[in-house]
């Protein structure tokens, strides 16, 4: 049993190559889940970190969506708190996947712009290309290429 957070902020649940979301939690303390795809009919309960299954699902587990879910929710974590380029963060992801779940994942430059403002949101300075140079002035942020030209990339 694994907690995974969605895109919108939520918790999820893996347990067993399935997906679950938080129902509601019953006047006994159990949380009720159900699984995520809108129209099965798969339900757990949880007391600490005892599963107890309510309802049987009407689909196959899919362990390698669960492994691009889970890979997903890693890369959001680590892009949250290093500092390394999004294509080393991307790269090293990806790096124990099975080609199946490797196949589920966004595109590329989707999981690069996840890593860039994931980043951004918290604060991490920016990354800059080998041979250049970040400045900031009056809330202006300026490159400095090999050539000492500078261009100005964005206001803050």
């Amino acid at each position: 049993m694994e907690k995974l957070t969605s895109t919108k902020g939520k918790v999820n649940l893996l347990h067993q190559g399935y997906v679950y979301r938080l129902d509601r939690v019953l006047k006994s303390g159990k949380e009720s889940w159900r699984c995520v795809i809108g129209t099965r009919k798969g339900r757990i309960y949880v007391c600490g970190d005892e599963c107890t299954s309510a309802s049987d699902h009407n689909h196959v587990p899919d362990p390698a969506k669960s492994a691009a879910s889970l890979s997903i929710m890693r890369l959001r974590e680590r892009a949250a708190t290093s500092n390394d380029p999004p294509r080393r963060i991307i790269q090293e992801t990806q790096l124990n996947l099975q080609p199946e779940a490797v196949a589920l994942l966004p595109k590329y430059h989707s999981l690069q712009r996840t890593v860039q403002r994931k980043g951004k949101c918290e604060g991490l300075p920016i990354s800059a290309p080998y041979g250049t140079r970040i400045n900031r002035v009056n809330n202006c942020i300026y490159t400095e290429f090999n050539m000492g030209q500078e261009w100005s990339i964005w206001h803050v």
